[in-house]
């Protein structure tokens, strides 16, 4: 049998396709569910792992680097414990002050030896005690600069002069001081002021076993060493 739809186009029901909506939501969902399963297994099972790797790779590079920067820190620590211990040692050699010429000379002095020789004769002077200790810091009368330093040793001597005429003991002594001033132990090793400064005067007594005037002159010189500051510092 033939059936013969007489209704208007308009009328008419629509033909349905043959698919049904519900099986193509059902389709989409399991798409979306493989979707996102796919996502996760690739994010847990490859990214995750690989994350884990170069963070552990970053842990021990953090671990190397930060026991190279303690060990630079140390030796940084230990250059400047080296530095200082320079400084302290430079500053002591610095302030050193060499007896060795000094007492070369003084002794030349004494003999008359080399440039040391009295403005007039008729004595001798003898040394009867020696003590050399460090004084106060005292300026030197050289020159110094702004940010200079100075130490400053005590040379205490006990002189004698031995003179042939009673009556001149002062001019022995007179003597002795101008040839001092003059003198390489003098001039040469930073002794400040002139030697007669300290000078309290004589009280001479004549000795007739050995027919000689002695006049006896306990000295307290000061020899003084500028140490120069270092350029561009200022103490």
């Amino acid at each position: 049998m033939i059936l013969i739809n007489l209704l208007p186009p308009e009328l008419r029901k629509a033909r349905r396709s043959g698919v049904n909506p519900i099986w193509l939501a059902a389709a989409a969902g399991v798409l979306i569910c493989i979707g996102v399963a796919s996502t996760w297994l690739w994010i847990r099972y490859s990214r995750i792992p690989a994350a884990e790797e170069k963070l552990a790779a970053l842990e021990v590079d953090l671990q190397a680097a930060t026991a190279k920067a303690e060990q630079v820190t140390k030796i940084e620590a230990e250059i400047v414990a080296f530095e200082q211990l320079h400084d302290r040692l430079t500053g002591l050699i610095t302030r050193k002050v060499f007896w060795a010429r000094t007492l070369d000379d003084f002794a030349n002095l004494l003999a008359q030896k080399n440039d040391s020789r009295w403005s007039m004769e008729g004595y001798d002077v003898r040394c009867t005690s020696l003590t050399i200790s460090p004084g106060t810091a005292a300026a030197s009368s050289g020159r110094r600069g702004p940010g200079d330093e100075s130490v400053s040793y005590a040379f205490r001597a006990s002189l004698r002069i031995y003179g042939e005429e009673q009556d001149k003991a002062g001019d022995y002594a007179r003597s002795f001081f101008q040839s001092v001033d003059l003198s390489r132990f003098w001039r040469n090793n930073g002794f400040v002021g002139m030697a007669e400064e300290p000078y309290r005067g004589d009280a001479p007594s004549w000795r007739d076993e050995i027919h000689r005037i002695v006049l006896d002159m306990p000295m307290e010189w000061r020899r003084t060493k500028v140490l120069a500051a270092p350029k561009g510092v200022e103490r």
